[in-house]
């Protein structure tokens, strides 16, 4: 029994068609999988809702998968989700893999509104040369373009399916240069007990060390003052988890650090691994899970699958995921930055 790696990135959304004209129409991903969620039980258990109906799309574009939700009930209260800090506790944003982030930021730039242009910088040595801009999605979720550097972590095919007898789907065509999801980014208090987890506990491996230091152009991209920060990518599988701890400026606080699963923005970020129920015996003296395992199916009654919800240390939800074999698989990208 093993976690395979990051299957998806959730997002929640006050408006899903919206959100499916950009990220589909405007980004280029498509979607791999339609799947409503209906008010059962199990359901309440697994979200921690009381009778909750939502509908969502699994997208994905070239490397990674995302999901978009939007909730029919219960709808959080806060009807707008805009501009939250980068420095915020929590899943902050996800980084696109592009060819060539100023030919692809002046294509997207009459369709979000960026901190700054991109700007070159390295983080491996001179000789690294990568380039970097963060934007906003239409309601203020932070993306960042990242074209990565030679020295950059790089993304790798799988070695083996979960379903070796799948269909193997091929790399889907770039659309403006963006070559699918890199990495999801998240801000915790404590950046060694965050590794301590992540690396100890869920087996992730640390891909490379960067700092955030106080600069001219880090204050365009973060849109912070004097920002300093210690941030790690580390990786589980073939997806990446950034993870940054800020000593300057530091967000206070949240009231509840268990965020509802119908919060806009990001949400969770899902653990696609061989045997749910395997990990969740392992796990549970590591992850507040919400309820056992159980079994579900999107893709008709054969395609057996999975499924439960978790928290880390630090309250953000965990989706471990036993695919069946119609769900969404990973597979290599089209094309990689670096060979």
């Amino acid at each position: 029994m093993a976690i395979l790696g990051i299957h998806h990135t959730a997002l929640v959304v006050p408006d899903l068609q919206r959100a499916l004209d950009f990220y589909c129409g405007v980004l280029g991903f498509e979607t791999v999988q339609i799947g409503p969620m209906t008010p059962t039980r199990g359901t309440e258990e697994n979200v921690q809702l009381e009778r909750p109906e939502a509908l969502g799309h699994i997208v994905r574009s070239g490397w990674g998968h995302l999901e978009i939700w939007e909730f029919k009930h219960p709808v959080h209260p806060e009807h707008q989700f805009f501009w939250t800090p980068v420095n915020e506790y929590g899943i902050r944003h996800i980084s696109l893999m592009v060819e060539n982030a100023m030919d692809t930021y002046k294509y997207l730039k009459e369709h979000m509104i960026f901190h700054a242009e991109p700007i070159v910088h390295s983080v491996e040595g001179p000789d690294n040369e990568a380039w970097t801009a963060y934007g906003r999605d239409p309601f203020g979720n932070v993306l960042e373009l990242w074209q990565l550097g030679p020295k950059d972590p790089q993304p790798f095919a799988p070695k083996q399916y979960p379903h070796p007898a799948s269909k193997q789907q091929g790399g889907a065509v770039a659309k403006h240069g963006i070559l699918g999801i890199h990495h999801v980014a998240i801000v915790v208090p404590d950046l060694q007990r965050a590794l301590d987890f992540y690396c100890g506990v869920l087996g992730f491996e640390k891909d490379q060390y960067g700092p955030i230091e106080p600069h001219p152009y880090t204050e365009r991209i973060t849109q912070l003052p004097n920002p300093s920060a210690e941030g790690y990518d580390v990786r589980s599988g073939w997806g990446y988890l950034e993870i940054w701890e800020f000593k300057h400026p530091v967000a206070p606080p949240p009231e509840n650090w268990k965020y509802p699963v119908n919060r806009f923005g990001f949400t969770h970020i899902s653990l696609m691994t061989d045997d749910c129920w395997g990990e969740y015996e392992r796990l549970r003296g590591s992850v507040e899970f919400h309820r056992a395992p159980r079994e579900h199916s999107v893709e008709g009654p054969d395609n057996h699958a999975v499924t439960n919800y978790g928290r880390d240390p630090f309250g953000n939800v965990l989706e471990f995921w036993q695919l069946g074999p119609r769900d969404p698989q990973p597979y290599p990208p089209a094309k990689l930055p670096h060979g």
